[in-house]
């Protein structure tokens, strides 16, 4: 019998929002993270999800003082990262390296983190690979349950829960796609795996869209945080849902949403009708298929619905959503920004909930070309930064799986990278060590590399990046940023 969430209460702690402003501030916003920690636990939250970099690289250490100041029973995960391809006592090493930063040394959950496609996890699984080295941790007692953090197509999930490998998986659930993802949690609870839920209010968009989502509740009373919270939890495959709260206001409002007791099957019943009769998003029909300009019309009118939320005025964070919901459910990208389109119309007169599937194209588009999320525009872009300039050595920064993914993006568009590559990182810990297959080089070393221009990959940090390093220009080495102020980025 599976007891991984034996005894966890049904809303865990996420830590990656703790608010620290400011580096002015750093000690006060410190102490109100820990004490958020100790107040969630003596609320009965007795499951605490961390990951490496979560709060501005601060949970782990938050969680350590937190830790140190409570004697309340607590289930912790550690999560190592798929990305990397490393050995397994690599693996090993990084797991024992979190447990340290949190002072442990041993804990409950351990989750193969981010699994974004089958072949990532068939390269998990590999002997002397993470699941191997997830294996030996709970071999030794250091761990006691063992689950996978996915990013995938529906159908790949289920191949997950049906592996036989995990007793428990991490999903993103919501009521955005909520009819698409029963199946995975019907075949779940069928195989008993459990079944935890990040981004049950799909990053905040539907609380602040709640006139959109007032049909999820059973009565007046409910609030839509408290409606969409219920509506993931009433399935029986779910058996936690993460609240990622930087507020006790915030966690709060979770916590009474768990609090309820009416017909659970009645709740999933009417979700599932008034979706699939809504007027406002697609329900992913598919009877718009078969487009004669081959466009993939009922995969972007599906992924689409996230900027539906915005009415039309998309913010970054909707567009990136919208790009990687198409990516993770589909498997889409674009190859160009100009619109295929022709205005036929076939597909409105198929769609059954009556939508501007042209206009909705068109207005697609038009974003794909804003932030250049599309092969032609990436192209341009590698043109502009290195390839017109004839660099012979290029170094990249940060060392990052984000700056692998870019490398990979750049092979995938030219078919082979003609410059040399140096990866660097301002973290001391990696210098000199190997890191996807490149030795992590400290800025001081640039110049006797003979490195003719550093590429700075991080979205967030970009030009803080450049502030920092660009003295280096000085010295004849080109500083530039990939992204510009209209991207969103190119991976997650």
């Amino acid at each position: 019998m599976n007891t991984a969430f034996n005894g966890i209460s049904p809303i865990g702690l996420g830590t990656g929002r703790f608010p620290f402003k400011s580096p002015e501030t750093f000690n006060a916003d410190f102490e109100a993270a820990v004490n958020l920690v100790l107040y969630a636990l003596e609320r009965g939250v007795n499951y605490i999800d961390v990951g490496k970099g979560y709060s501005n690289g601060k949970a782990f250490s938050v969680l350590k003082e937190a830790f140190r100041r409570t004697d309340r029973d607590y289930n912790i995960t550690v999560k190592v990262n798929c990305f990397e391809k490393l050995t397994l006592e690599d693996y090993y090493k990084e797991a024992l390296f979190i447990l340290n930063e949190m002072g442990l040394d041993r804990a409950t959950h351990f989750l193969l983190w981010t699994l974004m496609d089958g072949v990532q996890l068939k390269r998990a699984v590999e002997k002397g690979g993470l699941y191997d080295a997830a294996l030996r941790l709970k071999s030794e007692g250091k761990v006691k349950h063992i689950g996978a953090s996915v990013h995938m197509r529906h159908n790949e999930i289920i191949d997950v829960v049906e592996s036989g490998l995990f007793e428990f998986v991490l999903i993103s659930y919501n009521l955005l796609n909520f009819l698409e993802m029963q199946a995975v949690l019907d075949r779940a609870y069928e195989k008993n795996v459990d079944i935890l839920v990040m981004n049950p209010l799909y990053g905040g968009l539907i609380p602040q869209n709640e006139s959109l989502f007032e049909f999820a509740g059973m009565d007046k009373g409910e609030t839509v945080v408290q409606a969409a919270i219920r509506a993931v939890l009433a399935h029986p495959a779910v058996k936690c849902v993460l609240a990622g709260a930087g507020t006790r206001a915030q966690l709060d409002e979770y916590l009474l949403a768990a609090n309820y007791d009416d017909d659970r099957v009645k709740r999933v019943e009417k979700l599932k009708k008034h979706i699939t009769e809504s007027k406002n998003f697609c329900t992913y029909c598919q009877y718009c298929a078969d487009c004669p300009e081959k466009i993939p019309v009922p995969q972007i009118m599906n992924a689409r619905n996230v900027l539906a939320l915005q009415d039309g005025r998309a913010a970054n964070a909707a567009e990136k959503n919208f790009f990687q919901s198409l990516h993770d459910k589909f498997g889409i990208e674009f190859e160009s920004y100009e619109n295929p389109c022709v205005g036929c119309g076939q597909c409105e007169e198929k769609c059954t909930q009556r939508l501007n599937i042209v206009e909705s194209i068109a207005e697609v588009y038009k974003i794909v070309r804003k932030v250049s999320y599309d092969k032609v525009s990436r192209r341009e872009r590698f043109d502009e930064l290195i390839n017109s300039c004839c660099y012979k050595k290029v170094g990249f920064w940060p060392a990052s799986g984000g700056t692998v993914k870019i490398l990979d993006i750049y092979k995938n568009i030219f078919g082979k990278i003609p410059f040399e590559v140096e990866l660097f990182d301002s973290n001391a810990d990696f210098h000199g060590k190997e890191k996807f297959g490149y030795i992590v080089r400290p800025k001081e070393e640039a110049k006797s590399l003979g490195v003719d221009c550093i590429l700075i990959t991080s979205f967030n940090y970009g030009n803080i990046i450049k502030e920092q390093i660009k003295y280096l220009g000085g010295e004849g080495i080109d500083v530039k940023v990939l992204y510009k102020p209209d991207d969103v980025d190119w991976w997650w």
